[in-house]
């Protein structure tokens, strides 16, 4: 969605768990448009329920001889577009309602927070991206060794690695 960061629920460099929280998006718009669709939904709702009695009503009077063919195929057909309407709001209001939960981003993956992309109160578009994650349950090193410590390591063997980065 379309929207700005309200808030992080993270820092760099945490670790997160799958599913956990880490970004707030403002959600006040696309809660605003959720009330409005549910006002319609419920205005379609009415609607259907009006046109489906009015026809029960209309095949009612046909049957009893003082009604015509044609009353009843019309009030069918605004039976059958209310329906479709109906229908249409109920999609309508469940996209709406995705984008609302889309203002809530959860980690996708268990790993780390590595960095922050946008600030807080930044507008970000659908499809920006916000942070940078990775999973750091495997990392694969490649470390070259003078010849004499061949056969002090073995494929597999687990190391711990110290980086000692002075700038200097």
């Amino acid at each position: 969605v379309d929207s700005t960061v309200k808030k992080y629920d993270i820092v760099e460099g945490q670790n997160v768990k799958e599913g956990a929280l880490l970004v707030i998006l403002d959600d006040k718009i696309y809660k605003q448009k959720l009330e409005d669709q549910k006002a319609a939904l419920a205005e379609e709702k009415a609607k259907k329920n009006f046109a489906e009695i009015n026809y029960k009503r209309k095949v009612n009077l046909f049957q009893r001889g003082v009604t015509g063919q044609l009353d009843i195929e019309e009030c069918k057909l605004n039976a059958e577009l209310a329906d479709a309407r109906y229908k249409q709001s109920i999609a309508k209001c469940k996209l709406v309602e995705f984008d609302v939960k889309a203002c809530k981003i959860d980690a996708p993956f268990t790993g780390r927070v590595v960095k922050k992309i946008v600030d807080t109160y930044e507008f970000v578009r659908a499809g920006d991206p916000i942070l940078e994650m990775i999973d750091d349950s495997y990392l694969k090193a490649v470390i070259h060794f003078p010849s004499s410590m061949i056969g002090q390591f073995k494929r597999g063997d687990q190391l711990k690695i110290q980086i000692n980065e002075t700038g200097e």
